[in-house]
């Protein structure tokens, strides 16, 4: 599974957030340093969420593996009917 590549760009923005803010600590420019690392938090805020709706997507099923399932379930289903019906006595199958 490939990470999507918009987390890629973010990563980088946010290094490159980090380097200014670090040179805005020794230039003791703290108010810049203080918006930059607001920005960076944001950017980290936005990767998550990028990174859970991609991560819930890749396992949501789709439509074909559910057809799979479903198609499997009911061979399974048909199987154990004609052995059911084979017995004379019923059990769980």
């Amino acid at each position: 599974m490939t990470r999507p590549p918009d987390l890629k760009d973010i990563d980088e923005q946010i290094e490159k957030l980090n380097v200014e803010k670090e040179a805005a600590v020794m230039e003791q420019d703290f108010e810049k340093a203080a918006h930059l690392r607001d920005r960076a938090e944001k950017l980290k805020k936005e990767k998550d969420k990028l990174t859970k709706d991609w991560r819930d997507k890749a396992r949501r099923p789709t439509a074909s593996s559910m057809k799979k399932h479903r198609r499997g379930r009911l061979q399974d289903d048909a199987a154990c009917r004609s052995r059911r019906s084979a017995r004379t006595r019923p059990s769980a199958c």
